[in-house]
C-alpha cells in the first residue's frame, strides 16, 4: 500500500472518541452522584447478573414449577425404594407401579 492510499484509508475511517460510547445512560452510571466513583467493569458485571438472574426466575413459568415438584417426588420414590430394598422385591414393584402410572397418565390425556 502506498503512502496516498494509506492517507486516503485513514481519512476514510472516523475515529470513535470516549465521550460517544460513555454517556451518563450507560451501565453503572444510572444513580451515579457527583463525586461517586466511577464503575468497574466488576460492578457492572455484578449488576448484570443479578438482572440476568431476575429475569430467569420471572421466565421460569409454570413448567419450571411443575419440574421442580415431579423431581421432589422422584426424590421420594428413590428413598423409598432404597428402605425397602432389602425388604421387598423393588425391581417387580418398579415395575408394576410404572406400568400403573403410564396407564393412567396416558388415561388422562397426557401423551408420553
Amino acid at each position: 500500500m502506498t503512502a496516498v492510499n494509506m492517507i486516503d484509508c485513514l481519512e476514510e475511517t472516523k475515529m470513535i472518541k470516549l465521550k460517544d460510547i460513555l454517556k451518563e445512560s450507560s451501565p453503572g452510571y444510572e444513580n451515579r452522584q457527583f463525586g461517586d466513583p466511577l464503575p468497574t467493569i466488576k460492578d457492572i458485571a455484578r449488576e448484570h447478573q443479578k438482572k440476568k438472574i431476575k429475569e430467569e426466575n420471572l421466565d421460569e413459568g409454570p413448567d419450571a414449577d411443575l419440574f421442580k415438584k415431579l423431581s421432589k417426588i422422584d426424590d421420594q420414590i428413590v428413598k423409598l425404594m432404597v428402605m425397602y430394598s432389602k425388604k421387598a422385591d423393588t425391581d417387580k414393584i418398579a415395575q408394576s407401579w410404572m406400568a400403573g402410572l403410564h396407564a393412567k397418565l396416558k388415561k388422562s390425556g397426557i401423551k408420553l
